[in-house]
């Protein structure tokens, strides 16, 4: 197991959203916490049962995109991730750290949605332009995921 993903919905626009996509990395989510294996399946569902609560039904407002540019596999990628409001990146970052005191796992990026995954720098400046269109937007956590 890897992780602990906050699935996120449109209500909306539902499945035509412009801001929610589904791409390699899964439906449209938010990592909660990412482990790379290094905490058992069962301390996971313990942990995800706990979020129900906490998380479900959570509205959270995406609030701006940005490119992240990094090196993977030898190959560059350009992601545009969108920002969320900063109640809810509190409230993300605030149950990360609750984690990782209980398991001494660290996870700590910048809690976000990926719209998409480019492979040059200009594909993604023009996606992070065309999403910017439609934000701010509301979307809510509908479930979790642990993968």
């Amino acid at each position: 197991m890897s992780g602990v993903f906050l699935t996120v919905w449109d209500p909306v626009a539902r499945d035509a959203s412009p801001v929610l996509r589904t791409t390699s990395g899964g439906y449209p989510h938010i990592t909660l916490v990412y482990t790379g294996g290094a905490v058992d399946r069962s301390v996971l569902y313990h942990f995800s049962s706990s979020l129900v609560s906490v998380f479900m039904f959570d509205e959270i407002t995406l609030t701006h995109a940005f490119v992240n540019s990094f090196e993977k596999n030898g190959q560059m990628r350009h992601d545009v991730l969108l920002g969320i409001d900063e109640a809810s990146d509190k409230k993300v970052r605030t149950t990360r750290a609750a984690f990782e005191k209980a398991t001494k796992v660290a996870f700590d990026n910048t809690p976000h949605v990926t719209h998409g995954i480019y492979d040059t720098p200009e594909a993604a400046e023009a996606a992070r332009a065309a999403v910017s269109a439609h934000l701010p937007r509301t979307v809510q956590i509908t479930g979790f995921t642990i993968d």
